[in-house]
């Protein structure tokens, strides 16, 4: 059975998700996620380009995290949102379930090629943290690694990283000498070039930017951290981690609660 989101009237099997990404090949493959493997794959006699996420049914939880990205997606639109166009639930050619997403292809990449321009984009297996089954907590814990790695520049499968020893670790210890011990520094240069550019005569306007950058890069950080905790009861629900942000926001742009406080 296949169903599509946006037209009812086209429908696509497993042998045409075959066909389209050469049998699953390695050389199609783009991306490993938690529950299954993405294909770059070609339809319509090669005028579309998509990307086919095929779950890994023995893993648990993937057949929930099937439905319910479908019901999600079914009636979600946003423009941060890569488009689901169909998916495919039937069985292979041996007989086996085969559940998989159809989405718009990104020919930009994915955010860890942006992240990590020299790098390895396909990872053998991702952080996920430990705890109770699947649930909106581990969407927290990835969220989390995510600032993480956004924010130090630093790969979660860097060689660095073995054994019980991860990035939320080694963030963690450094804390505690200090946010800017961990910080990828081109973020620090470019808010330099910022400062140079709109204040470059005002001393104490240039102190008091920067003391803005370090909060607010010290407040995004520990969020990260909370986020990732490896307990799902340690981690934040998000709207609390959306309120924080907003807060951290104003901190950045204005001074937020904090300059306010201080003013006579």
């Amino acid at each position: 059975m296949a169903l599509l989101i946006e037209d009812h009237n086209c429908m696509i099997s497993y042998a045409q998700l075959f066909k389209a990404t050469d049998g699953f090949s390695s050389v199609s493959l783009i991306g490993v996620g938690s529950f299954g493997y993405v294909y770059k794959g070609v339809l319509n006699n090669g005028e579309k380009i998509v990307a086919v996420k095929v779950l890994n049914i023995e893993q648990t939880g993937a057949s929930k995290s099937f439905v319910a990205e479908c019901e999600a997606l079914r009636s979600i639109r946003h423009r941060n949102l890569v488009k689901i166009l169909t998916c495919c639930s039937s069985v292979d050619f041996e007989g086996n379930d085969f559940k998989a997403l159809v989405y718009e292809f990104m020919p930009g990449g994915n955010l860890d090629s942006w992240l990590h321009p020299h790098g390895n984009s396909i990872q053998d297996e991702k952080e996920y943290g430990t705890g109770a089954g699947v649930s909106t907590y581990g969407d927290v814990y990835s969220y989390g690694i995510l600032l993480l790695e956004t924010f130090t520049k630093k790969q979660p499968t860097d060689e660095m990283f073995k054994d019980n020893f991860n990035i939320h670790y080694w963030v963690q210890m450094a804390l505690r000498d200090g946010v800017m011990a961990v910080v990828d520094p081109s973020l620090l240069a470019m808010e330099e070039e910022k400062e140079t550019t709109t204040i470059a005569n005002n001393i104490r306007s240039k102190r008091c930017m920067k003391d803005r950058v370090q909060e607010s890069l010290d407040l995004v950080i520990r969020i990260g951290v909370t986020c990732s905790a490896g307990s799902p009861w340690d981690r934040m629900a998000m709207n609390v981690v959306v309120k924080e942000l907003q807060i951290i926001k104003d901190i950045y742009l204005e001074g937020g609660p904090q300059q306010k406080k201080d003013e006579p």
